[in-house]
């Protein structure tokens, strides 16, 4: 098994949400408010949270502080520290929060998937794929990719890779490189290309990109109710728990 820093991991995933001018370090971690998502969860929130026996209720006061000017309802936080999530578990789920686990997987072995020699990929920089992303939305109207993703791709750069098959987008991904790791943003197949080796080829394509081999690891985000299964069959194994805690709407 792949050898990584939890911290280091954990960085990979917060500089997805740190977009320097809309973030405020914090005693008790970074918040970060983009008011272009002010609908998003993931874009307000307080993330790498650290917070002691005792300091429960000095952050949650210091939390509704940041949030105030922000006019949403939600509150968010997110970490990655296990003593910090122990304190966090014991005294928010029993003020109504609701408590989210989650995990980020490193790709260290080979994918059980099959690819498709049918599929042939488009690469192209994380900004200049507006067309193929429209493209993947009218196909997948939740994917909402471009509007969510466009203040981070301005300062995390990366690449985004698009399934063709018979002539038709059938799939896209992507990743960015942090601290020498590469991160996937997402796999996302349409529903009728599924199981006909769309994501594995799409996989495949990244792992063995030079780029890619260049770092010292490829890994990918997902909730514990998030599609687990399909990453760990496309080779990627649970490395670091991660937790968020959120109430409100």
């Amino acid at each position: 098994m792949i050898k990584l820093s939890s911290n280091k991991l954990a960085d990979t995933e917060y500089s997805y949400y740190a977009v320097p001018e809309y973030t405020t370090d914090t005693p008790y971690g970074q918040f970060v408010s983009v008011p272009e998502f002010k609908d998003r969860y993931d874009f307000n929130q307080l993330f790498n949270c650290r917070c002691q026996p005792g300091q429960v209720e000095e952050l949650l006061a210091e939390l509704e502080k940041l949030y105030a000017p922000t006019g949403v309802s939600y509150r968010k936080i997110i970490g990655h520290d296990p003593d910090t999530f122990n304190v966090l578990e014991h005294e928010l789920t029993k003020r109504g929060w609701i408590d989210e686990r989650e995990w980020m997987l490193v790709h260290d072995r080979k994918p059980e998937r099959p690819i498709n020699l049918d599929v042939k990929i488009e690469e192209m920089n994380a900004m200049g794929g507006e067309g193929r992303e429209k493209e993947m939305m009218q196909a997948m109207p939740g994917l909402e990719r471009a509007p969510y993703h466009k203040n981070s791709d301005k300062y995390l750069g990366g690449k985004l890779v698009f399934a063709v098959m018979d002539g038709k987008l059938v799939g896209t991904t992507g990743w960015y490189i942090v601290n020498s790791i590469a991160r996937f943003r997402y796999v996302t197949t349409i529903e009728e290309a599924r199981k006909r080796g769309v994501a594995g080829t799409m996989t495949q394509y990244i792992q063995q990109h030079p780029e890619v081999k260049a770092q010292e690891a490829l890994c990918i985000f997902c909730s514990e109710d998030g599609p687990l299964r399909l990453y760990e069959e496309l080779g990627f194994t649970k490395h670091l728990f991660m937790y968020a805690f959120r109430v409100g709407e």
